[in-house]
């Protein structure tokens, strides 16, 4: 499996979005609330896949970029870190709650669209990764989507 890295951060955003204009970038994991498909081991990973078409109800790695009007999310293929499994335009005013927080060790979006939540967590230093900036990239992000909408930050 190919290591998450800043040149396919890119490629697979502007692939499945266009060539936006990005104020910030990051790699981040969807953080399901409760995920019970995880207490069953490999058959409840086999099972998640088939049942979550959209990457949002199971963990998987994702690639985030935030633009002027939104947040564009595209979520990687389980087994292919090149492949998109998913992606989603998350217009700011379509959103009901943004929340973004910088941690010391991590930084967490949480949105809610349509009374779906929607969670994304971006790891400040991840282990085997070829992200040069991800500890920079994430705090860009919380700050940059701080700024456009204006929800506060508790550190």
């Amino acid at each position: 499996m190919a290591k998450v890295n800043d040149e396919a951060k890119m490629r697979l955003l502007n692939e499945a979005f266009g060539a936006e204009n990005y104020l910030a970038t990051a790699y981040a994991v969807t953080n399901p609330g409760y995920n019970v498909f995880s207490m069953f081991g490999l058959l409840g990973v086999l099972v998640g896949e088939m049942v979550d078409k959209t990457g949002f109800r199971t963990r998987h790695n994702a690639y985030l970029g935030v633009t002027a009007t939104g947040v564009n999310v595209v979520i990687l293929d389980g087994l292919n870190n090149n492949k998109i499994k998913y992606a989603e335009k998350f217009n700011f005013a379509e959103l009901e709650k943004v929340v973004a927080l910088d941690k010391k060790t991590f930084a967490s979006l949480h949105m809610e669209k349509g009374g779906k939540k929607y969670t994304l967590q971006m790891a400040k230093k991840i282990l085997g990764a070829k992200l040069a900036t991800q500890k920079e990239d994430a705090s860009a992000v919380v700050a940059k989507i701080n700024e456009l909408t204006s929800a506060t930050s508790v550190a």
